[in-house]
């Protein structure tokens, strides 16, 4: 009786295993299937990250691209408005260059005055040619009547007549009486200019310096100086120490002095013009010593 008892339960155990292996296998096969699933979700979001990752590099290139391109531009604009700046700055300032700074170069050569490289003036030791003279003359004219042009000034006395070494000035009440600026010969000077006429034309030459720098120092120009002379009728110097611009009855060094004088305050006027001019422009300068 005890054998198919035992029989019976033998079977149902080994029906109980088999259910249950069957259960594991199925338990299985569905982890299995999970594990297939996960495996190609992984692999689709390993290739979606891999895609992401490329277009992020596609996009951070044309980012960079695009930046670098922005930077190139601004780079380019404000070079070609540094560029422009600097153009419109040289313009001015190219407008404001005075040519007359080129065309009559005053200096000195000594005891003696000089434009364009001609003396003015004598000395016993120094004979100096009175072609030069005349010549030296004719420049410094043709510089006062240039410079009183370039600001509409009529002078109030008198009139020049820019004639090269031929030079002439006139009373304005009396134009047709032209006083000579010049010499026709080498022998004394007081034979040379006939005294009294020549030192008329000399004074009349001096009292139109003195007009232009009255006009200079009416103009609105900023930290304008005097003038490095004074000039009273005919004489011109500082202080005290005012020499004469006449020749007759004078002595050679001292004419010779007063001419320095005369040519310094035509540079110091050459200086004022060149300001006035930078002040019309727009334009900078320190103002003239």
């Amino acid at each position: 009786m005890r054998l198919p008892i035992i029989h019976q339960a033998v079977e149902r155990e080994h029906a109980r295993a088999a259910r249950e292996e069957a259960e594991l296998e199925e338990r299985l096969k569905s982890l299995l299937r999970e594990q297939a699933e996960t495996d190609e979700a992984l692999a689709a979001l390993a290739r979606e990250r891999m895609e992401l990752d490329a277009q992020a590099t596609d996009i951070a290139a044309a980012h960079n691209a695009a930046m670098l391109s922005a930077q190139e531009a601004a780079d380019e604009a404000l070079t070609a408005e540094q560029l422009l700046a600097h153009c419109k700055q040289e313009l001015r300032r190219l407008k404001a260059t005075s040519v007359l700074d080129d065309v009559f170069d005053i200096w000195f050569d000594g005891p003696f005055g000089t434009i364009n490289g001609l003396r003015l003036g004598r000395l016993p030791s120094v004979q100096v040619d009175w072609a030069e003279v005349n010549a030296a003359l004719g420049h410094a004219t043709l510089l006062l009547d240039t410079l009183a042009s370039a600001h509409h000034l009529r002078f109030p006395r008198h009139t020049l007549h820019p004639m090269g070494s031929f030079s002439k000035v006139a009373h304005v009440d009396d134009p047709k009486n032209l006083f000579e600026l010049h010499g026709t010969g080498s022998l004394h000077l007081g034979r040379i200019f006939s005294g009294a006429r020549f030192d008329r034309a000399m004074v009349m030459f001096l009292q139109c310096v003195a007009a232009l720098i009255a006009h200079a120092k009416r103009t609105a120009v900023p930290n304008l100086s005097e003038p490095p002379y004074r000039i009273d009728e005919d004489r011109i110097g500082k202080g005290d120490s005012m020499l004469s611009i006449r020749l007759q009855f004078n002595q050679d060094e001292v004419w010779t002095r007063a001419l320095k004088y005369m040519l310094t305050d035509l540079k110091w006027l050459l200086a004022w013009h060149t300001q006035h001019q930078l002040l019309q422009t727009g334009g900078a300068r320190p103002p003239p010593a």
